[in-house]
């Protein structure tokens, strides 16, 4: 068995899942932690109870290198950035992520198990950032839902299989991957 391990820096835990503290202004928060700090199959929920404080979960900054199976992500979540790096089965992401990646980040790169990922429908585009840190890089997506908008273009190398959201009328990466499989 692994063995959990704390992050190195976090400003509270609940239920075995570590946040920073982005905003008490805004009562929001970033979950944190990489490597064996998780395990198995985790749960980001929309808000975090903490000293009769209600903090919404916003953005996630974690799970690279991480050994977990699953991980259900919260519907606040709007910002995706330097995470799921060599994490295998991820699935999907909530229509309320608004950003992937920042300058110099990576998302979802070398995911060796993660073959179907799920862009969930949304009217707000995502933003993905820095298209050069190529996103989902080495990582054998074969199904792909697409239900956004989106800013950028980057590769799927290995998709058979595409559909694309009513909602979907911009996304230089997907009208690429259309033409690559006509």
């Amino acid at each position: 068995p692994i063995t959990p391990v704390e992050p190195d820096e976090y400003d509270l835990m609940v239920d075995n899942i570590y946040y920073r503290l982005i905003s008490l202004e805004d009562a929001t928060l970033e979950v944190t932690g990489d490597g064996n700090a998780y395990q198995g199959d985790v749960v980001i929920p929309d808000n975090v109870e903490y000293k009769d404080k209600t903090f919404k979960v916003t953005t996630i900054k974690a799970f690279n290198n991480s050994p977990v199976t699953s991980v259900k992500i919260g519907n606040n979540v709007t910002d995706i950035n330097n995470s799921f790096n060599y994490c295998p089965n991820l699935t999907s992401i909530p229509a309320s992520v608004k950003n992937m990646g920042g300058s110099y980040d990576h998302v979802f790169q070398n995911c060796a198990n993660l073959s179907e990922f799920i862009l969930e429908d949304g009217d707000e585009p995502i933003h993905i950032y820095d298209p050069n840190n190529e996103p989902f890089k080495n990582t054998p997506i074969k199904t792909l839902y697409w239900g956004r908008n989106c800013n950028q273009s980057f590769s799927f190398r290995e998709v058979e299989t595409i559909s694309i959201g009513k909602k979907v009328t911009e996304c230089p990466g997907i009208v690429a991957l259309l033409g690559e499989l006509t």
